[in-house]
């Protein structure tokens, strides 16, 4: 098990406007982008107006011939379009001295940038 630093956001603001997530997750990469992934549908229904954004996206791609299972699947495709994550391993021998919690509180104060710089496997 490894420690991961996570950036979620919106690919309308790019994150902008605080539309963004951030998150220390305890797990596997494959976990903890699948946490990325799941927090990234939240983060885009939990905002009316990106809500809106998409679902108007969808209508205009929606032709006659399509089936209600049509529709649902484009919905999820535009969804999954706009959802963007980032996911960073957290070295421990920079880490090893806090609980993941502890870090979640510092990742939120220090931002995902420098909360990378300092804790992070750097690539």
């Amino acid at each position: 098990m490894a420690r991961y630093a996570l950036y979620i956001y919106e690919d309308i603001y790019g994150g902008l406007h605080g539309i963004n997530d951030v998150l220390v997750f305890e797990g596997t990469e494959k976990e903890a982008c699948k946490e990325a992934y799941n927090r990234g549908w939240e983060l885009l229904t939990s905002y009316g107006f990106l809500e809106d954004d998409l679902e108007e996206q969808v209508q205009d791609e929606i032709t006659d011939d399509m089936t209600f299972q049509d529709v649902d699947e484009l919905r999820s495709q535009i969804f999954a379009e706009d959802i963007e994550y980032e996911v960073v391993e957290i070295d421990e021998s920079k880490a090893a001295q806090y609980t993941t919690r502890q870090l979640d509180a510092i990742l939120c104060d220090f931002g995902f940038k420098e909360f990378c710089n300092k804790f992070c496997v750097k690539e």
